[in-house]
């Protein structure tokens, strides 16, 4: 059948387009990919694992941005950030946590903050529920539960 140029234009208008927002959204996933990669780096989660060493707005920054992105929290929850940081909040087998030693003082309110955004993350995301029932601590999702 002959189509009308016209519509042949739109055709190739829509296809290029179509091409444009691909690349535009491989462009964001990849550099999410390093703003994420970025913030963990500037936490210092993954190098040390005494908490008052890690940058505690890196993390909050992480928390409420990239990690929102379950393709991110996947790549996250492989890595020690999570772990340290879920650590830091809950208690291991017949040891009181990091967190719960703390003083209830205003200077630490900003833990308060990122332990809330943590644990919304993993519960709103399937991501976050399979590392809560997988984690070594025996299960996150057992110890909230108990």
């Amino acid at each position: 059948p002959i189509v009308p140029r016209a519509s042949r234009t739109r055709q190739r208008a829509m296809a290029h387009l179509q091409i444009r927002n691909d690349i535009k959204m491989s462009l964001d996933l990849a550099m999410e990919k390093h703003v994420l990669e970025d913030q963990l780096n500037r936490s210092k989660v993954k190098v040390n694992k005494n908490w008052r060493y890690w940058d505690w707005d890196a993390i909050s920054e992480a928390l409420e941005s990239t990690l929102n992105n379950p393709d991110r929290l996947r790549e996250a929850s492989t890595t020690k950030f999570i772990k340290r940081l879920a650590g830091f909040f809950c208690r291991r087998h017949g040891e009181v946590s990091e967190f719960a030693r703390l003083q209830w003082k205003h200077e630490n309110l900003k833990y308060v903050g990122c332990g809330c955004k943590l644990f919304t993350l993993l519960v709103c995301q399937s991501e976050g529920l399979r590392f809560m029932e997988t984690d070594n601590r025996g299960g996150i999702a057992k110890l909230l539960v108990t």
